[in-house]
């Protein structure tokens, strides 16, 4: 990461990279997954009662399928 500032930018932007990836690997849509977190990563224990394993791609792919 030449150009992201500092080495914590660096780390930042790959560790973002690095989950991006996962999305895509795993046919996630990046965007929805990062909602989906974002919303859930400050209160997961207090309101939603979600381990933080339980906030990965795939805990929101599971999520978000329709019930069968």
């Amino acid at each position: 990461m030449l150009f992201a500032g500092s080495t914590e930018g660096a780390h930042r932007a790959c560790v973002l990279l690095g989950i991006a990836a996962t999305c895509r690997a795993q046919g996630v849509d990046f965007e929805r997954y990062l909602d989906w977190v974002f919303e859930r990563v400050g209160t997961h224990r207090k309101r939603y009662e979600l381990p933080l394993d339980a906030l990965t791609p795939a805990a929101f792919e599971r999520a978000s399928a329709p019930a069968p």
